[in-house]
C-alpha cells in the first residue's frame, strides 16, 4: 500500500504537424536519448584518453535511432 497516492494517467497528445498520436509516441522517445556530446579517443602522452567532443544533431539523433533499435 502506497502513501504516495496515485499516479496521473497520462494520455498521449497529437502530433502538432501531422495530428497523429503515432508519431508523437516515435518523436517523444528520440528527443529522449538523443546525445549532444560524444567521446572520442585521444592519445596524450603515451596513454589513451576519452574525450568529449561535441556532435551535430543529425549524427545525434542518428545514434539515438540506432540505439532505440537495438543497434
Amino acid at each position: 500500500m502506497s502513501r504516495r497516492g496515485t499516479a496521473a494517467e497520462e494520455t498521449a497528445k497529437s502530433d502538432s504537424i501531422y495530428h497523429n498520436r503515432l508519431v508523437n509516441m516515435l518523436v517523444n522517445p528520440i528527443r529522449g536519448v538523443t546525445p549532444d556530446i560524444a567521446v572520442k579517443a585521444r592519445r596524450v602522452g603515451g596513454s589513451t584518453h576519452q574525450v568529449p567532443i561535441s556532435i551535430g544533431s543529425t549524427q545525434g539523433k542518428a545514434l539515438a535511432i540506432r540505439w532505440l533499435l537495438g543497434d
